[in-house]
């Protein structure tokens, strides 16, 4: 059955304990949405082939039976739906069973709508910061007790989890504008944290996903808000297109919500929230860069629109430690830092970099970067050779071809480390990941930053690194 209304009716009727089957779990959304359902008191199961050990232990801890086996035969007799992440192909194995015994299938994003349908929804939508954004209002509206229900698209530390069902009628998500999932979603505040030119898998260009995100902001419910980036032009563009209510936050002159006083260092950011004018709070913001401020800023204003004082919301925003595998510091060894990051665009890949050398300052930068996706590289090939400036070193392992079909071969991470070279970094192509961490592990001295960067497998480099360094 193709994902439709059929299946989203389906939904509403599932009888309690019933079972639902997740095709495609190993992603951080889908298995935080597979522990809340399974908290529910659902019998959850799903699989993915490239689950991750850690992912599979917090899966199995809440319940949820899982496989990396995806010929169909994982699917219990008597399951009642399937949850398909968007990247999975309709002629994928699962729902081709899925279809001969008559089960419902949803996408990911289509439950994901069912269920902030029946809350107060706050979708955080962007290019990048997205994942970051969400869990900085998760624990701004906690201190504030909202105790929202939340998926972030990422494990969240000091929260236990990447989802949880909450306590009151505030529930906050991320919404990817990966084929246009986000469309699932109406919610009652929208963020828009940026909009880049990004999944031109899907989008013939920036004017494609801009448009995609004037259709998002459009699905905001009968008097909401959409709260956006001043500072980004894509973001300004899909605000002076939306018919409601529009609240603006960044650093600019005029932005409703404004970082003023802004001071950084190896600690991270302090600065004062003013609205027309009026400093209202002080935050003393753990996660560094500039970029993260205004993440910080719209989810100040989100929970500020939903009511909550600006002194609990500054607390929350300044005890938040950050997402996995977002700036995250496995700690020092041998006299280097090890850390991982999930950038995978260029943009992303840049604010990191510029953070490391503002947390880490006058340390060398040893990066490696694993690209995520054959099409990716290839049409942002020049936007990724010129983001490494403030990386001392570069290696780069293969690509890590997720959703590439087999004869797109036209760019290789050997060709990106010779194209970086041409402009004066210093690149190298390291092949698999096992030869990666040799390398590394060769090249590294005492007083180095290592940082692992990419959405593939890389973090077992900076894990292998770690554990050889200690």
């Amino acid at each position: 059955m193709t994902p439709g209304a059929s299946a989203f009716h389906f939904l509403h009727q599932l009888p309690p304990g019933c079972g639902i089957h997740f095709c495609g779990v190993g992603g951080s959304a889908m298995n935080g949405m597979a522990i809340l359902l399974a908290g529910e008191g659902f019998r959850v199961t799903g699989t993915d082939p490239g689950l991750a050990v850690d992912v599979e232990e917090r899966l199995a801890a809440a319940g949820v039976c899982t496989s990396r086996l995806q010929d169909g035969s994982f699917i219990p007799p008597d399951a009642s739906l399937v949850v398909a992440t968007a990247a999975v192909p309709r002629e994928h194995p699962e729902l081709r069973v899925a279809e001969s015994r008559g089960i419902p299938v949803v996408k990911y994003a289509g439950m994901l709508g069912v269920l902030m349908n029946s809350f107060t929804g706050v979708a955080v939508a962007g290019t990048h910061g997205k994942t970051t954004t969400t869990g900085l209002l998760v624990s701004a509206l906690r201190e504030a007790k909202k105790n929202p229900g939340f998926v972030v698209g990422g494990y969240v530390p000091q929260f236990g989890a990447g989802a949880a069902r909450g306590g009151t009628d505030v529930f906050v998500a991320e919404a990817c504008e990966y084929d246009r999932s986000f469309l699932n979603l109406h919610p009652c505040i929208a963020i828009v944290t940026n909009v880049e030119a990004d999944h031109l898998d899907i989008y013939e260009n920036l004017e494609a996903i801009i448009d995609a995100f004037i259709a998002f902001s459009a699905g905001i419910r009968e008097g909401g808000a959409l709260v956006y980036c001043a500072d980004d032009a894509g973001a300004t563009r899909v605000a002076r297109a939306f018919k409601g209510r529009a609240i603006s936050f960044g650093l600019s002159d005029g932005a409703d919500y404004r970082a003023v006083h802004l001071s950084t260092d190896a600690s991270g950011n302090r600065f004062d929230v003013a609205v027309g004018g009026a400093v209202i709070a002080s935050l003393d913001l753990r996660i560094p860069g500039v970029h993260n401020v205004r993440n910080a800023l719209a989810a100040f204003a989100a929970g500020h629109l939903l009511g909550c004082d600006p002194e609990a919301l500054a607390a929350g925003l300044s005890c938040f430690c950050g997402v996995a595998r977002r700036f995250d510091v496995l700690g020092e060894a041998s006299g280097v830092t090890v850390m991982d990051d999930y950038g995978h665009h260029p943009t992303e890949i840049r604010a990191l970099l510029a953070g490391v050398k503002e947390r880490f300052p006058g340390r060398r930068v040893v990066a490696v970067f694993q690209p995520h996706q054959i099409s990716r590289t290839r049409l942002l090939f020049r936007e990724f050779a010129a983001a490494f400036d403030d990386a001392d070193e570069v290696l780069l392992p293969d690509i890590y071809a997720a959703r590439d079909v087999a004869d797109d071969i036209k760019v290789t991470s050997e060709r990106l480390a010779a194209e970086m070279a041409k402009s004066g970094t210093s690149a190298h192509y390291t092949g698999s990941l096992d030869h990666t961490a040799d390398v590394a592990l060769s090249m590294l001295r005492e007083g180095d930053v290592f940082v692992t960067i990419g959405a593939g497998n890389i973090c077992e480099v900076g894990r292998t690194v770690w554990n050889r360094l200690r």
